[in-house]
């Protein structure tokens, strides 16, 4: 039976297993071929006639690691995926600020036994439903800028979002806070939305912001997120 054509060669386009991540290089006997990465984490350079006819559906690992693993643990599988596709794939919406960056994924994550590898290390390492996995707050200060054992953690969305933000220009570690330098007297602004009203007050420091922000959500019992939940404060 004949082949079809592969007519897109568009990275993020997926052929069974395979996923386009660019062109690659001719082959030994002068075919074009596209760098691939398949469902297993591998990436790999194959000849585009072998993938558009169906030849080809994977690496070789044949898609053994995602059954079984899949069906068992669907979060897991998701989760591991889109760490290696924001870091390999050119046409993930995060990869400008993941893969572009310099960030990658560790070997043994990688490859026929990486998703099994992850799931282990992920059950043992605090993971349940609900956490995300962040590659910052568990470096303990390593400048590695790669998913990996040593420097992945499994943290709440609000402990996420204040790693993510601590570092960006103009953002705040604590929740519904940001800075305007060009306000000098008070540069700091918390904000609170609810039901379309948008309510702001400037500070002249973070602390201040956040506090404020956790006092006006509760004496107006508010459904919102506390930077303190614990606190007294009043």
């Amino acid at each position: 039976m004949r082949g079809r054509k592969m007519k897109c060669v568009e990275p993020g386009t997926r052929y069974n297993h395979l996923v386009v991540q660019g062109m690659g290089p001719p082959t030994s006997y002068g075919k074009s071929s596209c760098i691939f990465l398949c469902d297993c984490g591998t990436v790999k350079v194959i000849d585009r006639y072998l993938v558009a006819c169906g030849n080809t559906k994977s690496c070789g690992c044949g898609g053994r690691p995602m059954r079984g693993l899949f069906k068992s643990h669907p979060r897991l599988y998701k989760i591991w995926y889109d760490m290696i596709d924001r870091c390999q794939n050119p046409n993930n919406s995060s990869y400008s600020n993941y893969g572009a960056r310099g960030a990658t994924v560790c070997p043994e994550w990688l490859g026929p036994d990486g998703l099994s590898t992850f799931i282990i290390w992920a059950e043992a390492n605090g993971y349940a439903d609900g956490l995300r996995l962040d590659k910052d707050m568990g470096s303990a200060g390593l400048e590695l800028d790669i998913y990996s054992p040593a420097t992945c953690k499994f943290v709440t969305h609000a402990e996420n979002m204040v790693c993510r933000n601590k570092h960006k220009p103009g953002k705040s570690k604590f929740l519904g806070v940001s800075s305007n330098s060009s306000v000098k007297s008070k540069p700091w602004r918390m904000v609170v939305i609810h039901q379309g009203k948008r309510t702001f007050k400037r500070f002249a420091t973070e602390l201040e912001a956040a506090l404020y922000r956790d006092d006006f959500i509760r004496a107006n019992n508010l459904p919102k997120r506390l930077n303190f939940p614990d606190s007294l404060h009043a």
